[in-house]
């Protein structure tokens, strides 16, 4: 009745020999071959008879080949538990995997490019907007003809240099910021380029103009001043170097110019 040498592989539940009677709980299961080669599959309730009939469900499966396994419910436990398991459940899970567990490719993430490095550690550098000043300043009123002065403060944040650096492992890249001109809208009309911070007006410098960022009104009037920066960051690293640019703008306004009046008697 039974081939001794036969296997039938149950796929889903266990590994079972031909020639055993193995339990499931309650349930028995025999294991049969017929003349076509295949095993059928009995389970029986215990104490039921050991063929075919009430209490007993019966299949076939042909003996030594890799059935279609039954779907993987992802909620029960022993169909994602792969490992020293008799029975290999589908390829969804472990079969043809990296990841024993069924949990993954096993692919490694692409590292950045030194490129999108520099560009992160660009990101991390604090650019301010400029404080601006003039004289004679907001509110107050200049003459027309007399310089003005321009200039801003110059710190790491508003001017630079200024540095940061992002890494992974095998891989570092340093950027640095430093602004290259700045850029005054003078409400006139006129625009005035500087390349340096310009220099803090002081009572002795008089009536003379500016030495390197200076603006002269020739009308009165109240005008709005807005000055911008032009940062340049360079980053540097993996054997590569590139370029960003950035700005930062700041406005004031009641910018006051007016004429000198004359007395007479």
């Amino acid at each position: 009745m039974l081939r001794p040498a036969a296997k039938a592989v149950v796929v889903g539940v266990l590994l079972v020999s031909a020639g055993t009677t193995p339990a499931i709980g309650d349930d028995e299961i025999d294991v049969d071959v017929n003349d076509a080669g295949q095993a059928v599959i009995e389970a029986r309730k215990d104490g039921s008879p050991g063929r075919p009939g009430a209490g007993t469900t019966h299949g076939t499966t042909p003996v030594g080949t890799n059935s279609a396994p039954a779907p993987v419910d992802p909620k029960d436990p022993e169909d994602t538990q792969c490992p020293g398991a008799a029975v290999v459940l589908n390829a969804t899970s472990c079969m043809g995997t990296s990841d024993p567990g069924g949990g993954g490719t096993g692919t490694a993430p692409t590292p950045p490019t030194p490129a999108e490095l520099g560009a992160r550690a660009s990101a991390q550098i604090p650019l301010d907007a400029p404080t601006l000043h003039l004289t004679p300043g907001p509110g107050k009123t200049g003459l027309v003809g007399l310089p003005t002065w321009l200039w801003v403060d110059a710190t790491p944040a508003t001017w630079g240099p200024a540095t940061a650096t992002a890494a992974v492992p095998g891989l570092s890249v340093t950027a640095t910021a430093a602004v290259d001109r700045i850029t005054w809208t003078m409400g006139d009309g006129a625009t005035v380029t500087c390349t340096t911070p310009g220099t803090p007006y002081t009572p002795n410098r008089g009536a003379h103009p500016s030495p390197d960022c200076g603006h002269t009104y020739t009308r009165p009037g109240v005008r709005t001043v807005t000055a911008t920066t032009h940062w340049t960051i360079t980053w540097t690293g993996g054997g590569q170097t590139g370029t960003l640019a950035a700005t930062r703008t700041t406005t004031v306004g009641d910018i006051r110019t007016g004429e000198m009046q004359a007395l007479t008697s």
